[in-house]
């Protein structure tokens, strides 16, 4: 049986771009992130102050702690696509082994949190604790609880 699942997506718009990226949300999620280890996967397309390549080159490959992310988060400055996936730090390397596929699995990977962007126009937020759902409207205007069964099958 698969652990309950969150959704949420973020919507705040500046004068015609996202008014936030990658690091406002893990800066919002703080009380939660220190967790977990993380791991960008998939596909990745960023614009970054001169990291494009540093970060790019962690895709599927590093476990980054959630210090390392938010450095990395702060030489981003617009995240056009792109997933990172957090794990309990007690679980296994093998555990965090985490594709694409099992992102879109989630609620039976051990992935305990997901932030992804879409096309530069918003980010979604899957989380087995509620509270972190929770925690995103004390700081985004725009977040929108979804039906996670509209997600996962």
């Amino acid at each position: 049986m698969s652990a309950p699942v969150y959704v949420a997506s973020i919507h705040d718009m500046g004068p015609g771009y996202l008014a936030f990226d990658l690091k406002e949300i893990l800066t919002a999620l703080k009380p939660f992130t220190a967790q977990y280890s993380w791991r960008i996967t998939g596909e990745l397309d960023i614009t970054s102050n001169g990291a494009n390549r540093e970060i790019e080159s962690l895709v599927d490959r590093a476990d980054l702690s959630s210090e390392e992310l938010e450095r990395l988060s702060e030489k981003i400055i617009q995240t056009i696509d792109g997933t990172v996936v957090g794990y309990h730090k007690s679980a296994s390397l093998s555990e965090n082994r985490c594709s694409e596929e099992d992102v879109d699995n989630f609620p039976n990977s051990p992935a305990q949190l997901v932030i992804r962007a879409f096309d530069s126009s918003y980010f979604e937020v899957y989380a087995k604790d509620q509270r972190i759902v929770e925690e995103l409207p004390r700081h985004f205007k725009d977040v929108r609880i979804e039906n996670p069964e509209l997600y996962f099958v």
